[in-house]
């Protein structure tokens, strides 16, 4: 499943520089099997934590091979324009996996102090609701701002904080 990701990025890109397909940008991207080497990923990490075994194998792997190889692919991706999307996300997601990896065995010092901060904390108690609506927020304003009156500002930073505070707005839940 893991290897769908990629393969899924690779025939989106074959299908915009060879045969004209017609998805949008959005849409591929959040298309699920887009994704599917993120989950698996994580899923694997999850997996392979759950008994001893694994354990030691997960922490093996973390020391160099893991980040070592997510940081490259992610360099090499980000060299290679179209190209790069199909080992991008790839990359991203063994950087992140050990990431969090690390972060389940806790960090210490600055970084643990920063990990452990209210805003981030409450960041990622919303993290899903802010995935999910991130698309939706710019898109949704576009085209409900001209009905109640708000127009979408021209400058790209004013823009990134007005998406940016809404979908956190709507991302947190009312309680």
């Amino acid at each position: 499943m893991t290897a769908i990701g990629p393969l899924y990025r690779l025939y989106l890109v074959l299908g915009w520089k060879y045969f004209n397909l017609e998805t949008s940008g959005l849409s591929s991207y959040i298309f699920t099997p887009v994704a599917l080497d993120s989950l698996g990923i994580g899923s694997l990490i999850s997996i392979m934590m759950s008994n001893e075994e694994g354990r030691l194998r997960v922490h093996r792997m973390m020391r160099y091979a893991v980040p070592v190889t997510g940081l490259a692919l992610a360099v090499i991706a980000t060299n290679l324009r179209d190209w790069g999307t199909v080992l991008l996300d790839t990359g991203t997601a063994l950087m992140l996996g050990w990431l969090i990896y690390r972060a389940s065995c806790g960090f210490r010092g600055i970084p643990g102090l920063l990990l452990k901060a209210a805003p981030l904390v409450f960041i990622g108690r919303i993290s899903y609701g802010i995935y999910v609506y991130h698309a939706l927020v710019p898109a949704a304003l576009a085209r409900l701002g001209p009905t109640i009156g708000v127009s979408v500002p021209d400058g790209a930073a004013i823009r990134f904080c007005l998406f940016a505070g809404l979908t956190l707005l709507v991302s947190t839940p009312c309680s």
